[in-house]
C-alpha cells in the first residue's frame, strides 16, 4: 500500500489490515480516496470451506458448486436464489458473493 499523507509525505506499507484514522472537526469534512486494484478477499477458497462444513446432502453441494462456476459475477447470487437450498446456506453463500461484488 502506497499513501500521500497531507503534508506531502509518502508513505508505502506492506499489503494487510488497514485503518484508518481521521483527526478532524466533522464540520470541516474529510475525504478517502482509495486507488489501485482491490484485494481478493477469497471468495473462492470460502465458498469451498462453506460447502466442505456445510451439512447438507452431497449432491446438494455439487448443485451449488456448479452454479458457482457456470456464472459469474451478480449472475451467481441470481442463479443460488434458483436454487432450493436450506436457508442458512443461501444466505452465507450469498454474503460472500456480495462481499466480491
Amino acid at each position: 500500500m502506497d499513501a500521500e499523507l497531507p503534508d506531502g509525505v509518502h508513505e508505502s506499507a506492506a499489503a494487510g489490515p488497514l485503518a484508518v484514522e481521521l483527526d478532524v472537526v466533522t464540520a470541516d469534512g474529510a475525504s478517502v480516496r482509495f486507488s489501485g486494484r482491490r484485494s481478493d478477499n477469497r471468495v473462492e477458497s470460502r465458498l469451498h470451506d462453506l460447502l466442505n462444513a456445510a451439512q447438507v446432502e452431497y449432491r446438494t453441494k455439487e448443485a451449488v458448486w456448479r452454479v458457482l462456476q457456470s456464472a459469474s459475477g451478480l449472475r451467481r447470487v441470481a442463479a443460488i436464489e434458483g436454487l432450493e437450498l436450506p436457508d442458512a446456506l443461501r444466505s452465507a453463500v450469498c454474503e460472500l458473493l456480495l462481499a466480491d461484488a
